[in-house]
């Protein structure tokens, strides 16, 4: 898979998110925003599907993600600490690993 570097200008209008994803590669975070998509394909009925399964799916398209990305760098973060419940900064010195 190759990567292109694209300027945040030409990003476009963010759709909702489909995915976040978060990388930490010693005091560097990378975090890859991905915006849904709609899918080209639409919904054909299985053969064993029943009448109300066949209504309710008819002409649906599944939400998927974009091939584009808004991807963020940060070298040298403080902390980062994200849970259900918060997401909170911690002070350390930035040249800290992760290991550490």
């Amino acid at each position: 898979m190759s990567e292109e570097l694209v300027p945040i200008y030409h990003f476009g209008s963010l759709q909702p998110l489909r995915n976040a994803r978060l990388s930490i590669d010693g005091v560097e975070l990378t975090i890859d925003l991905i915006p849904q998509t709609i899918s080209e394909d639409v919904y054909k009925p299985e053969p064993n599907s029943t009448d109300v399964e066949n209504h309710i799916l008819r002409g649906a398209r599944e939400i998927i993600e974009s091939e584009n990305m808004l991807r963020l760098v940060f070298d040298q973060f403080r902390s980062l600490v994200v849970s259900d419940e918060f997401c909170d900064a911690h002070p350390v010195k930035a040249q800290t690993h992760w290991d550490t």
